[in-house]
């Protein structure tokens, strides 16, 4: 898999020496997960029904095995994915959810994402 870079801090295009920059592998799969537990239900107007559906899950009581099952969905259904070797979990105070998990890609090799917040 090969795509555009993104600037992981600003979420824009990852330009160096004026080119854009290319990942592919591992990078690019990682990349992809995060764009896909980042992307609201209802936030492309292309389709609506693509997303985590955040209001439903985040702050409300008894929602974390939905939560929970959505995530973990989305992780094993993305493009690249073989396995889903661990995962945790955790929604704070603030509404704000953390994942960490590890995979494995399609290509063997291992893929693993700390405390990513989603969800604010």
């Amino acid at each position: 898999m090969r795509t555009l870079e993104l600037d992981p801090d600003t979420g824009d295009l990852a330009v160096a020496n004026g080119r854009l920059q290319v990942i592919e592998g591992v990078a690019a799969i990682t990349q992809g997960l995060q764009m896909r537990l980042r992307l609201w239900q209802g936030e492309w107007f292309a389709d609506t029904d693509v997303g985590i559906p955040y209001l439903g899950i985040l702050g409300q009581k008894g929602s974390q095995a939905f939560a929970e099952a959505t995530f973990r969905r989305a992780i094993t259904t993305g493009n690249g994915i073989a396995s889903l070797d661990s995962f945790s979990f955790s929604v704070n105070a603030r509404r704000h959810a953390s994942v960490s998990f590890r995979a494995r890609a399609a290509t063997g090799e291992p893929i693993a994402v700390t405390d990513f917040v989603v969800g604010g």
